[in-house]
C-alpha cells in the first residue's frame, strides 16, 4: 500500500509536466530507445527531463508490479485446513503445537517434519542458493554494463542508460518473485505470510543503495569506466576494481555473519516465516530497517567493499576529471552509509533493544514461535553481543552477567527450534530466574522432547520453578523423550513440593528405555508425600543400570527412605548413588544399612546415620553389642542419632580427647534416655569439657535407663555440683557402677554426716591427726578433688603426725586450696611433731594458695615446726596483707626459725589488717630477739579495732628488761582482752583456743 500510494504521487507530478502532458490530454513524446552517450549529448534539456520522469515512473511502477504479484502470491498460497485423500485419516485438525497447526495424522507420523522445517531452508542450501544468486547478479550486471560500454551507452557523466536501470530492477524484481513462487510452494496448510511481508522484503533485496544488487552494479559500472579510459594505468585499475568485487563476496562466504547479510539482500523472500497474526508498530519495523544498516556486520562490509573503491574513485577523478556518476555512486553514498553507520549505531541500537526484548518475551510467552524465530535472526545476537546486553534486560525478569549471555543465547536458541545437536550438550541453566520465565522453560523442554536425544544433561537449579513449572514445562517434555537412555537433572532449589515432584516422578518412571537417571532434588518441600511416587517411579525402570538420586534437605521421613529400599531392590541397579543429606529418616537408616550390609542392595548412601551404622563396631549390633571408639568430633552427632534407633543390651563408648561439652552431654544422654533394655553401659568421657550442666543431664540417663553395671569415666574435668549429685547417686544405689573423677571418687568416700554438710551447708571438715591408715586412703584423693570440689564456704583441714607421704602430697593440696575462692571460714593445719611437712618451698606454696581467697573471713592457720625459715615467713606474711577483709586472725608459726627478718615481715603484715578483730598469733621459739618481738608488738598499735589479743613470743632470747617494755607496749593498747605469753612452751603446737 505503501509503494501504491508513492506511485500515485508520481503519477499526479507528471501530470504537471508540460513537456509531457497537456492538459487532461496525454502528449507522446517521441525519443530514441537506448540512446548512445552522443544522442543523449544532443538531447535538449527538457527533453533529458522527460526521460528522467518517464523511466523514474517506470521503475517505481516495476517496483509496484513486483511488490503487488509477489504479495499475490504468497496470499493465494494460502489454505486453510482440508483432508488429504491420499493419507489414511487425513483429516487435518487445528492442533496447536509451538503455534503451528499440522494435521493430526502428520503429527503422529514422526517421518513429517514440522512445517518450521518445511518453510525454512538448511544452511547449506541457503548458501548454494545465494551463490547462484550472487553468479546471476554479477553476470546480469557485467553482461548489461559490457554491452553498454561496447556500444557507446556507458558515460562517466550519466553512466548507463535509464533501459539498463530498469532492466537490471526488473531482473532483480524477478528474482524475488520466483522466491515468492518457491516459498508459496512450501507454505503448509493453515499457514500464511503477512500481508507487507513480500513488500519488506522488496526493500532488502531491490532497494537502491539498501540492496548488494545496487552495490554490485555500480562497481561493475565503475570498472567498465575505468576500462573506457586511455590511460592504461586506469584500466588496470578497472580489472582490479572487478576482481576486488568478486573477491569480496567470496570471503564473505567464509564467515557466517557476513554469509547472512548477504542472504538478507538476495535471498530475503526465502528467509520470510509465517505470520502469526501479532501486530508490529510500523515505527518499529523502520527502527530495524535501520538498525540492519548500520550493525558491525554491515558496516564492515561497507568499509571492506568501498573503501578500495572510493580509492579507485579518486584516481579515476584526478587522471579523467569530474563525474557525477563516480562522485556520488562510488564516493559521496558510501561516504555518507559509512558516517551514518558510526554516527547512529548507539541511539538506534538502544532504541531497537528493547523493542527486541519486549517482543521476544511476548512472543515466547504466547508460543508464537516462528514470528520469534524471524525476530531472532533479525536481531542477531549472536554477532552483536552489544545489542544483547542491552535486550537481554527486557527478555528476563532477573538480572543476567555477561559471563552467562552464551548459555541464555542457547537457551533461546533451542526454544525457537534453532539450534543443532540438542543431545549432545551439558545445558547450564541454574540461577537465570526462570520461575518467571515458565513459558522459555516449556518451549525449550518442548524442543529437547521433539530431538528423541538418548542422552540429556540439563541444570536447572536455584530457579524456583515451583510445582507449576515443573509439573507443565518438565513432566510435558519428558513424556516426549521414549528413547532417552542417559538423563541427568538438577531442580536443586527450585521450590519443588509434592505435587511437582510426583508429576515429575511419574513421567520419568515412563522413560522405560533409561539406563542412568542422575535426580537432583536437593533443598525442595517435598516433606514426605513422594516417597511412593518416587518408589513406584523408580520400580518401574527395568532397565536401570546406574542411579544417582539427591534428596538432601527435603524433609523427607522414615517412610521414604523405606520406599526408596523397596525401589532398590525391586531394579537392582548395578551402581546406584542415593544422597539423603541429614533427613530424619527414622529406622528407615537401620534398614538401609542392614541392607547395604548384607547385600541385599547395592548402592552408595550419603546419610550421617546410614554412614556410622555401616561402620565395622555395628556388625554385632543386631545381637544387641556396640563397642565404638570415636576419633572424630564430627560423628558424634551421627551416633547421637543412630543410637536411639537400635535396642542394645551391652554398650561400650570410647569419646576419650574429643572435647565434647555440656551440649553434646545433653545430646548424648537424650540419645542413651532411649536404651531402655541396656545393662551394661561404659562411657569414656576423659579429656572433655564437660560441665555441671552435661553431667547431671547425663545422671538424668542413668537414672532413666538403670543399668546393671555403669563404667563412666569423665577425667578431670570441673563438673561442680555434678560431682555432688554424682556422687549422691552412687551413694544412695540409684546408680550402679564406678565413677572415674577425682572429686566424685572422693566424695564417694566421705562419711554420711561429712557429705551431707557438704552438700547442704557447702562445709567440709576432714581431721586426719594420727590416723596413719586413714590418711593414706583418703588423703590422696582429696587432694586431686579439692581444685575441682563445689564451691565451699567452710572448709578445716587438719594435717598432723601423718605418714611420710604427706609431705609430698602437702604442696598439691596448697595448689588445690586455691581454687576454693568463694570460701569465707579456712581452718588449715599442717604441723608434725617429728618431721617437716612443708618447709620453705611449701610454705611459698601455701601462701601462694591463701593469696587467692580473697572473701576470707576467718582464718586459722597452723603452719607450726615446718621449718619455713624467714624466706617462708615473708611469703605467708606478704599473703596475709592481701586479705584485707579478714576480721579474726589466728595463726600459728612457731618453732619455724623466722628471726627478726621473719618477725619483721610478719609485723609488717599484721598493720594493714584494719578490719581485724581478733589476733592470735603464737610466735615462740622463733630467735626473734628484742627487735623482732618489739617489731610486732609495735604494729600491733595500728590495729585500734582489735577486741582480742594474744600473743605467744615465749624462749625468743628475751631478757626480762625486754618482756617489760613488751608488756608496757601492750598496755597502751586500748584493747580489753590482750595478752603477751612468754612462757617458753605454752602448749602443743597447734593447739588452737
Amino acid at each position: 500500500m505503501k509503494l501504491l500510494f508513492i506511485a500515485l504521487m508520481e503519477v499526479v507530478e507528471c501530470l504537471l509536466f508540460p513537456d509531457i502532458t497537456g492538459w487532461n490530454n496525454f502528449t507522446l513524446v517521441e525519443e530514441p530507445f537506448l540512446p548512445t552517450v552522443k544522442e543523449i549529448d544532443d538531447m535538449e534539456a527538457p527533453e533529458t527531463a522527460a526521460r528522467w520522469h518517464v523511466w523514474m515512473l517506470v521503475m517505481l511502477g516495476i517496483a509496484f508490479l513486483v511488490a503487488v504479484a509477489g504479495t499475490l502470491i504468497l496470499k493465494c498460497a494460502e489454505r486453510g485446513p482440508q483432508t488429504d485423500p491420499a493419507q489414511p485419516g487425513g483429516d487435518y485438525a487445528p492442533l496447536k503445537v509451538a503455534s503451528r497447526l499440522v494435521s493430526s495424522a502428520a503429527e503422529q507420523d514422526s517421518t513429517i517434519e514440522r512445517s518450521t522445517a518445511t518453510v525454512s531452508f538448511k544452511p547449506r542450501t541457503l548458501k548454494v542458493l545465494l551463490a547462484i544468486s550472487l553468479t546471476i547478479t554479477f553476470s546480469t550486471s557485467f553482461a548489461a554494463l559490457a554491452w553498454s560500454s561496447r556500444t557507446g551507452r556507458l558515460s562517466k557523466d550519466c553512466g548507463a542508460d535509464w533501459e539498463v536501470y530498469a532492466g537490471l530492477l526488473a531482473c532483480s524484481g524477478l528474482a524475488l518473485v520466483l522466491q515468492a513462487l518457491i516459498m508459496a510452494r512450501r507454505l503448509p496448510p493453515g499457514e500464511k505470510f503477512g500481508t507487507t511481508a513480500f513488500a519488506q522484503a522488496c526493500i532488502t533485496g531491490m532497494a537502491p543503495v539498501l540492496s548488494d544488487q545496487y552495490d554490485t552494479m555500480k562497481d561493475v559500472m565503475f570498472a567498465f569506466l575505468c576500462m573506457q579510459s586511455e590511460h592504461v594505468e586506469i584500466q588496470a585499475m578497472g580489472i582490479f576494481s572487478l576482481l576486488w568485487l568478486v573477491g569480496v563476496h567470496a570471503v564473505c562466504f567464509a564467515y557466517e555473519d557476513t554469509t547472512a547479510e548477504l542472504l538478507a539482500s538476495h535471498l530475503s523472500v526465502l528467509l520470510l516465516t509465517p505470520d502469526t497474526g501479532a501486530g508490529v508498530a510500523f515505527r518499529d519495523e523502520l527502527l530495524v530497517l535501520l538498525y540492519k544498516q548500520l550493525t558491525p556486520t554491515k558496516r564492515f562490509l561497507l568499509l571492506l567493499e568501498n573503501v578500495p573503491q572510493a580509492i579507485c574513485a579518486i584516481i579515476f577523478l584526478r587522471y579523467e576529471g569530474g563525474s557525477v556518476v563516480v562522485t556520488m555512486l562510488s564516493l559521496a553514498i558510501p561516504a555518507l552509509q559509512i558516517g551514518l553507520a558510526f554516527l547512529l549505531y548507539g541511539a538506534v541500537r538502544a532504541q531497537v533493544a528493547p523493542y527486541f526484548g519486549r517482543r521476544l518475551r511476548a512472543l515466547i510467552s504466547a508460543g508464537d514461535q516462528l514470528l520469534a524465530q524471524r525476530l531472532w535472526r533479525e536481531a542477531d545476537f549472536e554477532s552483536d553481543r552489544g545489542l544483547f546486553r542491552q535486550a537481554v534486560a527486557f527478555m528476563h525478569c532477573k538480572e543476567i552477567g555477561a559471563e552467562r549471555y552464551d548459555t541464555v543465547i542457547s537457551l533461546w536458541k533451542v526454544a525457537l527450534d534453532m539450534h543443532s545437536g540438542l543431545g549432545e550438550e551439558q545445558w547450564d541453566l541454574s540461577d537465570l530466574g526462570l520461575k518467571e520465565e515458565v513459558p522459555l522453560v516449556e518451549a525449550f523442554f518442548a524442543e529437547l522432547a521433539a530431538s528423541e536425544c538418548q542422552k540429556l544433561d540439563v541444570d536447572l537449579s536455584q530457579n524456583q520453578l515451583g510445582d507449576a513449572g515443573v509439573s507443565g514445562a518438565l513432566a510435558r517434555a519428558f513424556s516426549g523423550l521414549k528413547k532417552l537412555q542417559n538423563l541427568s537433572l538438577n531442580l536443586e532449589m527450585c521450590g519443588l513440593g509434592a505435587e511437582g515432584t510426583g508429576a515429575l516422578a511419574g513421567t520419568i518412571g515412563g522413560l522405560v528405555e533409561l539406563q542412568k537417571l542422575t535426580l537432583n532434588l536437593k533443598g525442595n518441600r517435598l516433606r514426605r508425600g513422594v516417597s511412593g511416587a518416587l518408589a513406584r517411579a523408580f520400580s518401574g525402570l527395568k532397565k536401570l543400570q546406574n542411579l544417582s538420586l539427591n534428596l538432601e534437605m527435603c524433609g523427607l521421613g522414615e517412610e521414604c527412605a523405606l520406599s526408596l529400599l523397596e525401589a532398590l531392590r525391586a531394579t537392582h541397579p548395578a551402581a546406584s548413588q542415593l544422597d539423603l543429606g541429614d533427613n530424619d529418616i527414622g529406622k528407615g537408616a537401620v534398614a538401609l544399612a542392614r541392607a547395604l550390609r548384607s547385600g541385599e542392595v547395592s548402592c552408595h548412601v550419603t546419610h550421617p546415620v546410614v554412614e556410622m551404622l555401616l561402620r565395622e563396631e555395628f556388625k554385632d549390633e543386631e545381637a544387641g553389642k556396640l563397642e565404638l571408639n570415636l576419633r572424630s568430633k564430627q560423628d558424634f552427632g551421627s551416633l547421637c542419632q543412630a543410637l536411639p534407633l537400635l535396642r542394645l543390651w551391652e554398650v561400650e563408648l570410647h569419646f576419650a580427647d574429643l572435647g565434647l561439652g555440656d551440649q553434646s552431654a545433653r545430646t548424648l544422654a537424650t540419645s542413651l534416655s532411649s536404651q531402655s533394655y541396656v545393662r551394661k553401659l561404659s562411657l569414656n568421657l576423659s579429656g572433655s569439657q564437660l560441665g555441671e550442666g552435661g553431667v547431671v543431664s547425663l545422671l538424668e540417663a542413668l537414672r532413666a535407663t538403670r543399668p546393671a553395671s555403669v563404667q563412666l569415666n569423665l577425667g578431670d574435668t570441673d563438673i561442680g555440683q555434678g560431682a555432688v549429685a554424682l556422687a549422691g547417686a552412687l551413694r544412695s544405689g540409684k546408680v550402679q557402677g564406678r565413677v572415674t573423677h577425682p572429686v566424685v571418687e572422693f566424695l564417694v568416700q566421705l562419711q554420711d554426716e561429712r557429705f551431707k554438710e557438704l552438700k547442704q551447708a557447702q562445709k567440709l571438715e576432714l581431721d586426719f591427726k594420727w590416723r596413719g591408715e586413714e590418711f593414706l586412703k583418703a588423703f590422696g584423693p582429696l587432694c586431686r578433688a579439692l581444685p575441682k570440689l563445689p564451691p565451699l564456704r567452710e572448709l578445716a583441714l587438719v594435717v598432723c603426725d601423718c605418714p611420710d607421704e604427706a609431705r609430698a602430697l602437702a604442696s598439691a593440696l596448697a595448689a588445690g586450696l586455691g581454687k576454693q575462692k568463694k570460701l569465707q571460714m579456712l581452718t588449715l593445719e599442717l604441723s608434725s611433731v617429728d618431721r617437716v611437712l612443708l618447709g620453705e618451698e611449701g610454705a611459698k606454696a601455701v601462701a601462694s594458695a591463701l593469696r587467692e581467697l580473697t572473701e576470707l573471713r576467718t582464718l586459722k592457720l597452723n603452719l607450726g615446726r615446718n621449718d619455713i625459715g624467714p624466706t617462708g615467713a615473708a611469703a605467708v606474711a606478704e599473703s596475709l596483707r592481701r586479705l584485707q577483709q579478714l576480721t579474726r586472725l589466728e595463726v600459728d608459726l612457731s618453732e619455724n626459725g623466722l628471726g627478726p627478718a621473719g618477725a619483721t615481715a610478719m609485723a609488717e603484715s599484721l598493720r594493714e589488717l584494719r578490719q581485724l578483730t581478733w589476733l592470735q598469733a603464737w610466735l615462740h621459739r622463733n630467735e626473734l630477739g628484742p627487735p623482732g618481738a618489739m617489731a610486732v608488738v609495735e604494729s600491733l598499735r595500728k590495729l585500734r579495732q582489735l577486741t582480742l589479743l594474744w600473743v605467744w613470743l615465749g624462749n625468743n632470747a628475751l631478757g626480762e628488761e625486754e618482756e617489760a617494755k613488751l608488756w608496757s607496749a601492750l598496755d597502751a593498747l586500748p584493747i580489753g582482752d590482750k595478752n603477751i605469753n612468754f612462757d617458753p612452751r605454752p602448749r602443743c603446737a597447734g593447739g588452737f583456743s
